[in-house]
Protein backbone atom coordinates (compact mmCIF):
# COMPACT_ATOMS: atom_id res chain seq x y z
CA UNK A 1 0.00 0.00 0.00
CA UNK A 2 1.52 3.58 -0.91
CA UNK A 3 1.72 6.22 1.86
CA UNK A 4 -0.23 9.11 1.25
CA UNK A 5 1.30 11.99 -0.62
CA UNK A 6 2.49 14.84 1.81
CA UNK A 7 0.65 17.97 -0.27
CA UNK A 8 0.28 21.13 0.59
CA UNK A 9 -3.53 22.85 -0.01
CA UNK A 10 -4.51 22.59 -3.05
CA UNK A 11 -6.52 25.37 -2.76
CA UNK A 12 -3.74 27.82 -1.68
CA UNK A 13 -1.86 26.21 -4.45
CA UNK A 14 -4.30 28.48 -6.70
CA UNK A 15 -3.67 31.44 -5.17
CA UNK A 16 -0.35 30.88 -4.84
CA UNK A 17 0.14 30.88 -8.80
CA UNK A 18 -2.44 33.63 -9.66
CA UNK A 19 0.04 35.57 -6.89
CA UNK A 20 3.02 34.94 -8.26
CA UNK A 21 2.20 35.83 -11.84
CA UNK A 22 -0.09 38.92 -11.19
CA UNK A 23 2.34 39.75 -8.22
CA UNK A 24 -0.93 40.98 -6.83
CA UNK A 25 -3.01 39.47 -4.45
CA UNK A 26 -6.03 42.03 -5.50
CA UNK A 27 -5.38 41.01 -9.02
CA UNK A 28 -4.94 37.19 -7.66
CA UNK A 29 -8.86 37.18 -6.60
CA UNK A 30 -9.54 39.10 -9.64
CA UNK A 31 -8.86 36.24 -11.90
CA UNK A 32 -10.15 33.91 -8.95
CA UNK A 33 -13.46 35.40 -8.07
CA UNK A 34 -12.57 36.06 -4.53
CA UNK A 35 -11.47 38.85 -2.77
CA UNK A 36 -8.03 39.78 -2.04
CA UNK A 37 -8.10 38.97 1.67
CA UNK A 38 -9.22 35.31 0.71
CA UNK A 39 -5.86 35.29 -1.12
CA UNK A 40 -4.05 36.73 1.54
CA UNK A 41 -5.28 33.74 3.96
CA UNK A 42 -4.74 31.57 1.46
CA UNK A 43 -0.97 32.34 0.94
CA UNK A 44 -0.64 32.42 4.26
CA UNK A 45 -1.63 28.66 4.90
CA UNK A 46 1.01 27.89 2.10
CA UNK A 47 3.38 29.76 3.87
CA UNK A 48 2.91 27.79 7.38
CA UNK A 49 2.62 24.86 5.16
CA UNK A 50 5.79 25.08 3.97
CA UNK A 51 7.50 26.90 6.66
CA UNK A 52 8.90 30.05 4.61
CA UNK A 53 7.81 33.07 2.81
CA UNK A 54 6.67 32.92 -0.20
CA UNK A 55 6.64 36.87 -0.89
CA UNK A 56 8.28 40.05 0.13
CA UNK A 57 5.11 42.40 0.98
CA UNK A 58 6.94 45.78 0.34
CA UNK A 59 5.21 49.15 0.10
CA UNK A 60 4.91 48.94 -3.59
CA UNK A 61 3.68 45.91 -3.94
CA UNK A 62 4.76 41.88 -4.02
CA UNK A 63 8.20 40.36 -4.87
CA UNK A 64 8.41 36.84 -4.52
CA UNK A 65 11.67 35.40 -2.51
CA UNK A 66 14.09 32.94 -3.48
CA UNK A 67 11.82 29.82 -2.33
CA UNK A 68 8.75 31.58 -3.88
CA UNK A 69 10.42 31.62 -7.31
CA UNK A 70 11.75 28.22 -6.70
CA UNK A 71 8.51 27.39 -5.90
CA UNK A 72 6.21 28.78 -8.20
CA UNK A 73 8.77 27.08 -11.11
CA UNK A 74 7.45 23.67 -10.17
CA UNK A 75 4.22 24.77 -9.30
CA UNK A 76 4.00 26.27 -12.88
CA UNK A 77 5.14 23.66 -14.74
CA UNK A 78 2.64 21.31 -12.92
CA UNK A 79 -0.48 23.16 -13.55
CA UNK A 80 0.42 23.31 -17.03
CA UNK A 81 1.36 19.84 -17.55
CA UNK A 82 -2.16 18.88 -15.51
CA UNK A 83 -3.92 21.98 -17.82
CA UNK A 84 -2.60 19.98 -20.78
CA UNK A 85 -3.55 16.00 -19.98
CA UNK A 86 -6.96 17.41 -18.65
CA UNK A 87 -7.41 19.27 -22.01
CA UNK A 88 -6.23 16.50 -24.05
CA UNK A 89 -8.75 13.91 -22.03
CA UNK A 90 -12.00 16.73 -22.34
CA UNK A 91 -11.52 16.48 -25.84
CA UNK A 92 -10.51 12.99 -27.28
CA UNK A 93 -12.43 12.74 -30.24
CA UNK A 94 -11.45 16.70 -31.26
CA UNK A 95 -8.60 17.63 -31.56
CA UNK A 96 -5.00 15.41 -30.46
CA UNK A 97 -2.15 17.76 -29.39
CA UNK A 98 1.39 17.20 -29.72
CA UNK A 99 3.95 19.27 -27.72
CA UNK A 100 7.02 19.51 -29.03
CA UNK A 101 10.20 21.00 -28.53
CA UNK A 102 13.26 21.73 -30.35
CA UNK A 103 15.79 23.94 -30.93
CA UNK A 104 15.66 27.89 -31.63
CA UNK A 105 17.01 28.36 -35.29
CA UNK A 106 15.87 24.93 -36.66
CA UNK A 107 12.43 25.76 -35.08
CA UNK A 108 12.55 29.04 -36.76
CA UNK A 109 14.06 28.45 -40.39
CA UNK A 110 12.98 24.54 -40.53
CA UNK A 111 10.03 23.33 -39.01
CA UNK A 112 7.81 26.19 -38.31
CA UNK A 113 7.47 27.05 -42.57
CA UNK A 114 6.75 23.43 -42.93
CA UNK A 115 4.28 23.08 -40.33
CA UNK A 116 1.05 24.43 -42.80
CA UNK A 117 1.77 20.88 -44.55
CA UNK A 118 1.62 19.04 -41.77
CA UNK A 119 -1.63 20.67 -41.16
CA UNK A 120 -2.85 19.95 -43.97
CA UNK A 121 -2.61 16.21 -43.45
CA UNK A 122 -3.65 16.32 -40.01
CA UNK A 123 -6.42 18.63 -39.06
CA UNK A 124 -6.90 17.25 -35.99
CA UNK A 125 -3.64 17.01 -34.40
CA UNK A 126 -2.32 20.36 -32.75
CA UNK A 127 1.10 20.88 -32.38
CA UNK A 128 2.13 22.61 -29.42
CA UNK A 129 5.68 24.29 -30.28
CA UNK A 130 8.22 25.61 -27.57
CA UNK A 131 11.78 26.30 -27.33
CA UNK A 132 14.65 24.61 -25.89
CA UNK A 133 18.02 24.22 -25.10
CA UNK A 134 20.48 21.25 -27.16
CA UNK A 135 20.46 19.24 -24.19
CA UNK A 136 17.35 16.74 -23.45
CA UNK A 137 14.68 19.08 -21.40
CA UNK A 138 14.72 17.50 -17.65
CA UNK A 139 10.87 17.37 -17.53
CA UNK A 140 9.95 14.17 -20.09
CA UNK A 141 6.45 15.00 -19.25
CA UNK A 142 6.25 18.29 -20.93
CA UNK A 143 6.80 17.27 -23.82
CA UNK A 144 5.69 14.35 -26.33
CA UNK A 145 8.67 15.05 -29.24
CA UNK A 146 12.09 17.05 -28.84
CA UNK A 147 14.13 17.67 -32.04
CA UNK A 148 17.40 17.76 -31.82
CA UNK A 149 21.24 16.88 -33.02
CA UNK A 150 21.96 13.03 -33.04
CA UNK A 151 22.36 10.21 -32.58
CA UNK A 152 22.22 10.15 -29.34
CA UNK A 153 21.19 7.53 -26.52
CA UNK A 154 18.54 8.84 -23.58
CA UNK A 155 17.07 5.74 -21.11
CA UNK A 156 13.73 5.75 -21.61
CA UNK A 157 13.43 7.27 -25.45
CA UNK A 158 13.03 5.98 -28.76
CA UNK A 159 14.45 8.21 -31.29
CA UNK A 160 14.81 8.41 -35.06
CA UNK A 161 16.79 10.45 -37.80
CA UNK A 162 14.92 12.42 -39.82
CA UNK A 163 17.58 15.24 -41.51
CA UNK A 164 20.97 15.26 -42.71
CA UNK A 165 22.84 18.16 -43.63
CA UNK A 166 25.92 19.81 -44.58
CA UNK A 167 27.64 23.11 -43.13
CA UNK A 168 28.20 25.44 -46.28
CA UNK A 169 29.21 29.05 -46.73
CA UNK A 170 26.17 30.96 -48.25
CA UNK A 171 25.89 34.83 -49.06
CA UNK A 172 23.46 36.75 -50.74
CA UNK A 173 23.05 37.38 -55.00
CA UNK A 174 23.48 40.55 -54.51
CA UNK A 175 27.17 40.72 -52.79
CA UNK A 176 28.33 38.19 -54.69
CA UNK A 177 27.55 40.11 -57.95
CA UNK A 178 29.21 43.09 -56.60
CA UNK A 179 32.48 40.51 -54.98
CA UNK A 180 32.51 36.87 -56.50
CA UNK A 181 34.24 34.67 -54.76
CA UNK A 182 35.62 31.86 -56.82
CA UNK A 183 38.73 30.97 -54.13
CA UNK A 184 39.41 31.35 -50.74
CA UNK A 185 41.51 34.71 -51.10
CA UNK A 186 38.34 36.39 -52.75
CA UNK A 187 36.71 36.49 -49.30
CA UNK A 188 39.37 38.67 -48.42
CA UNK A 189 36.61 41.62 -49.84
CA UNK A 190 34.34 40.04 -47.51
CA UNK A 191 32.73 40.33 -43.74
CA UNK A 192 32.63 37.13 -42.44
CA UNK A 193 29.74 36.50 -40.02
CA UNK A 194 30.00 34.08 -36.82
CA UNK A 195 27.79 32.41 -34.37
CA UNK A 196 29.43 32.52 -30.85
CA UNK A 197 27.76 28.97 -29.99
CA UNK A 198 29.96 27.46 -33.11
CA UNK A 199 32.81 29.40 -32.61
CA UNK A 200 34.85 26.82 -34.43
CA UNK A 201 32.78 27.55 -38.32
CA UNK A 202 35.22 29.43 -40.21
CA UNK A 203 38.45 28.21 -38.95
CA UNK A 204 37.58 24.37 -39.97
CA UNK A 205 36.25 25.76 -43.59
CA UNK A 206 39.66 27.41 -44.20
CA UNK A 207 41.30 24.44 -43.58
CA UNK A 208 38.63 22.00 -45.21
CA UNK A 209 39.69 24.46 -48.28
CA UNK A 210 43.56 24.06 -47.77
CA UNK A 211 43.96 27.62 -46.89
CA UNK A 212 45.29 29.35 -43.75
CA UNK A 213 42.54 31.78 -42.34
CA UNK A 214 42.40 35.04 -44.73
CA UNK A 215 42.39 38.59 -42.86
CA UNK A 216 38.58 39.67 -44.60
CA UNK A 217 37.54 43.29 -44.99
CA UNK A 218 36.11 42.87 -40.93
CA UNK A 219 33.80 40.21 -39.04
CA UNK A 220 30.72 40.13 -37.10
CA UNK A 221 29.79 37.76 -34.11
CA UNK A 222 26.21 37.03 -33.61
CA UNK A 223 24.93 34.94 -30.51
CA UNK A 224 22.26 32.60 -32.54
CA UNK A 225 23.09 31.17 -35.78
CA UNK A 226 19.67 32.50 -36.64
CA UNK A 227 21.01 35.94 -36.29
CA UNK A 228 24.10 35.43 -38.76
CA UNK A 229 21.98 33.61 -41.53
CA UNK A 230 19.90 36.96 -41.46
CA UNK A 231 22.82 38.94 -41.84
CA UNK A 232 23.74 36.91 -44.98
CA UNK A 233 20.40 37.47 -46.52
CA UNK A 234 20.35 41.00 -45.77
CA UNK A 235 24.27 40.90 -47.86
CA UNK A 236 25.87 42.08 -44.83
CA UNK A 237 28.74 39.34 -45.11
CA UNK A 238 29.32 35.67 -45.95
CA UNK A 239 28.07 33.63 -42.87
CA UNK A 240 28.73 28.89 -42.91
CA UNK A 241 24.80 28.09 -43.14
CA UNK A 242 23.81 24.14 -42.21
CA UNK A 243 21.88 22.97 -45.40
CA UNK A 244 18.66 22.43 -43.83
CA UNK A 245 18.19 25.97 -42.55
CA UNK A 246 19.54 27.47 -45.65
CA UNK A 247 18.22 25.79 -48.11
CA UNK A 248 14.71 27.28 -48.53
CA UNK A 249 16.27 31.00 -49.20
CA UNK A 250 19.11 29.18 -51.73
CA UNK A 251 15.68 27.33 -53.24
CA UNK A 252 13.71 31.39 -53.43
CA UNK A 253 16.80 33.29 -54.13
CA UNK A 254 17.57 34.97 -51.24
CA UNK A 255 20.93 33.01 -50.66
CA UNK A 256 23.79 31.30 -52.76
CA UNK A 257 26.44 28.63 -51.63
CA UNK A 258 30.04 30.05 -51.84
CA UNK A 259 32.09 27.10 -52.92
CA UNK A 260 30.03 24.43 -52.11
CA UNK A 261 32.13 21.75 -52.80
CA UNK A 262 33.87 22.41 -49.67
CA UNK A 263 30.96 21.50 -47.39
CA UNK A 264 31.70 20.38 -43.98
CA UNK A 265 30.34 17.81 -41.73
CA UNK A 266 27.27 18.01 -39.56
CA UNK A 267 24.93 16.55 -37.29
CA UNK A 268 21.77 15.12 -38.50
CA UNK A 269 18.58 16.01 -37.06
CA UNK A 270 16.43 13.49 -34.74
CA UNK A 271 13.68 13.40 -33.11
CA UNK A 272 13.50 11.56 -29.26
CA UNK A 273 9.90 10.83 -27.78
CA UNK A 274 9.06 9.00 -24.34
CA UNK A 275 8.70 5.54 -24.42
CA UNK A 276 4.96 6.35 -23.02
CA UNK A 277 4.09 7.82 -26.73
CA UNK A 278 4.93 4.27 -28.09
CA UNK A 279 1.45 3.38 -30.05
CA UNK A 280 0.42 6.78 -30.20
CA UNK A 281 -1.15 7.30 -33.79
CA UNK A 282 -0.85 10.91 -33.18
CA UNK A 283 2.60 10.94 -32.62
CA UNK A 284 3.57 8.30 -34.84
CA UNK A 285 2.26 10.43 -37.37
CA UNK A 286 4.00 13.24 -36.58
CA UNK A 287 7.56 11.75 -36.59
CA UNK A 288 6.85 9.52 -39.70
CA UNK A 289 5.67 12.92 -41.09
CA UNK A 290 9.24 14.64 -40.06
CA UNK A 291 10.92 11.42 -42.16
CA UNK A 292 8.44 12.40 -45.05
CA UNK A 293 9.94 15.97 -45.60
CA UNK A 294 13.54 15.76 -44.05
CA UNK A 295 14.28 13.38 -47.00
CA UNK A 296 12.63 15.39 -49.57
CA UNK A 297 16.03 17.70 -48.85
CA UNK A 298 18.07 19.19 -49.16
CA UNK A 299 19.82 18.11 -52.31
CA UNK A 300 23.60 20.31 -52.60
CA UNK A 301 25.00 20.69 -56.02
CA UNK A 302 28.58 20.20 -55.96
Amino acid sequence: MHAMRALPPLNSIKAFDAAARHLSFTKAGDELCVTHGAISRQIQVLEQWLGTALFLRLPRGLQLTADGMRFHTEVNAMLNSLASVADQIRRPQTTRIIRVQSLPTFTMRWLIPRLPDFQRRYPDVEIRLSIAADAMPPRVNDFEVFLTGGPESHHGFRSGRFLDEQRIAVAAPELLLRSPIQQPSDLKQHVLLHTSSLPALWSNWFSAVGSQTIECRSELTFEHLYLSIQAAVNAVGVAIGPTALVADDVNEGRLQYVMPQYALPARSYFWYCPERTKGDAAVEAFCAWLVDVGNTGPVVAS
